[in-house]
């Protein structure tokens, strides 16, 4: 089901996929970030932006509901593969899709916890 909603609305299936397990918040702020840093120090932008963003990756590791480094770094990889000419389309582009990925993995999993504690 969420497969055909995503492809009706002309969104990314592959988008349906990694919104099940990533975080793209971050990305969206790094691409931005680049975009207002590229005019100050040009080329330096991007490891600047990589930089800040490990950082804060790896300083999330221990939070209880942020602490999934893998997640983020895929948030990450999907925003800037997607080649979006800035922060603004790739939200536009992906975030519909990942919601519906992230929704249905909601729902798969409260599914499979009724099914295992039905079924016990």
């Amino acid at each position: 089901m969420a497969s055909f909603a995503v492809t009706l609305g002309g969104l990314p299936v592959w988008a349906l996929f990694v919104g099940w397990v990533t975080w793209l918040l971050l990305a969206i702020a790094a691409q931005a970030s680049i975009g207002l840093l590229a005019p100050v120090v040009g080329p330096v932008a991007i490891p600047i932006t990589v930089f800040a963003v490990g950082v804060i990756v790896v300083g999330l590791r221990a939070h209880s509901v942020f602490g999934n480094p893998s997640a983020w770094f895929l948030g990450l990889v999907s925003s800037f593969a997607l080649h979006a000419e800035n922060a603004a389309e790739g939200l536009f582009t992906l975030v519909p899709a990942m919601a519906v990925g992230a929704v249905a993995a909601v729902v798969s999993k409260r599914v499979n916890d009724l099914r295992v504690i039905g079924g016990s």
